[in-house]
């Protein structure tokens, strides 16, 4: 029995070749958009990262202020921990907090005045006293391509984004030894 359809009668529809050629298209657009926003997505980590350590630096001065006792901020860059110990007064310090960076982000090191630029491959302990202040201090983040340091004063907690260590450098040498007249 011979077919009903025409000889030149094609069923409505893509072939196979189509739908391959438009999925390709398609897998290389959303490469190419993945691709443009690898960049600022990696800037809002690292941001997000630094803003973790100032936030566990002003806490542990809020709560030393708070409870009128002194804290202990200890940074860790092997474990990548960013430890704060509350002095309760029973002789041992009370383990407050714990927190540890994302992966692909490190504690490089942590700088104080009287420490040695090369200073800081085992664990750092920053004293905070009782009114919130400890001695000025830097830390060194490693992480989205780039190295990055956070100045601390003292005194009042302010948080300073510099560009290198040799400027750690010199902002603690005036420390150090006063400003230059």
């Amino acid at each position: 029995m011979p077919s009903r359809r025409p000889s030149n009668f094609r069923r409505p529809g893509f072939t196979l070749i189509e739908v391959a050629a438009v999925a390709l298209l398609m897998a290389i657009l959303a490469g190419a958009v993945a691709w443009s926003f690898s960049g600022p997505v990696a800037s809002v980590r690292t941001a997000d990262v630094l803003d973790r350590i100032k936030t566990f630096d002003g806490t542990a001065r809020l709560a030393a202020r708070n409870t009128g006792r002194p804290v202990t901020m200890q940074f860790d860059p092997y474990e990548g921990s960013m430890t704060r110990f509350d002095d309760r007064g029973q002789g041992e310090p009370f383990l407050a907090y714990r927190g540890v960076l994302p992966s692909g982000y490190r504690i490089e090191r942590v700088r104080l005045p009287d420490s040695p630029a090369t200073a800081g491959e085992g664990r750092t302990t920053v004293p905070c006293s009782i009114d919130g202040r400890t001695p000025t201090y830097a830390v060194c983040l490693s992480g989205g391509g780039k190295e990055h340091w956070l100045l601390f004063a003292g005194l009042t907690g302010q948080v300073t984004e510099v560009n290198d260590e040799s400027a750690v450098d010199a902002i603690f040498e005036t420390v150090r030894t006063g400003p230059r007249r």
